[in-house]
């Protein structure tokens, strides 16, 4: 009789484990966020802190932003790019709304590079591998591409995406139509996750694909590596 309460206390548990490695995997970039905002924001103190050279160069960088999202309405990064611009020159609730708009507009992928190239300054090499992820149409064909981004640039925002892209890949069925880029995508977190068995992020997509599977004694084996 206490076989299916003992199951479902032991699951409950590992979704607890594997919710915390998330959290762990994830504090990194929100702090890197935080920080960017903070260190772009204004000083207190109004005109008698702030260079008449400075509000100058805000001023100028606002209205080429707004330039730029009147002509590149459906470009994520026009509005990211309004939005800090909005940030630098002392109007963060402006900015705010902005972001939030462009949250709502545009998919998840699409924000989160804009967000990552605007906001967090992301660049440089794994941003341009991330560039070969524009010309595959099979998933199975992006799958070493962002294996290759999470192995050489796991901690960049660009491989915290990666990591995600193969974790939900992974939690597909490998007998269903379509089915090689779950095995594929698979593979792929174990073998990171075994190149780099500390790592939070490889743990937590990993731990994760296991259990969205329902694999729940795979995911316990990695979730207790965490402890």
């Amino acid at each position: 009789m206490n076989a299916p309460s003992s199951r479902s206390s032991r699951q409950t548990n590992l979704l607890i484990v594997v919710a915390l490695l998330m959290i762990a995997a994830a504090f990194a970039a929100y702090s890197i966020i935080m920080m960017s905002w903070f260190k772009s924001a204004p000083r207190s103190g109004g005109a008698s802190s702030v260079t008449a050279e400075s509000r100058a160069e805000a001023e100028s960088r606002l209205k080429a932003a707004r330039r730029e999202f009147r002509s590149h309405l459906l470009d994520a990064r026009a509005h990211l790019r309004l939005s800090d611009a909005l940030w630098k020159a002392g109007r963060p609730v402006d900015s705010f709304y902005v972001m939030y708009a462009a949250r709502q507009l545009f998919s998840t992928e699409a924000f989160s590079l804009a967000h990552a190239e605007i906001i967090l300054g992301a660049g440089g090499p794994a941003a341009a591998m991330r560039q070969r992820l524009r010309g595959p149409r099979d998933a199975s064909l992006s799958v070493p591409i962002h294996a290759e981004i999470a192995r050489e640039h796991p901690d960049s925002p660009e491989g915290r995406q990666s990591l995600d892209a193969l974790s939900r890949l992974a939690a597909g069925d490998e007998n269903a139509p379509g089915g090689e880029s779950a095995a594929l995508a698979r593979a792929a977190l174990e073998e990171l996750h075994q190149s780099d068995p500390t790592h939070p992020g490889k743990l937590a997509a990993l731990g994760m694909a296991f259990f969205a599977r329902g694999d729940y004694a795979l995911a316990h084996a990695v979730a207790s590596e965490a402890l």
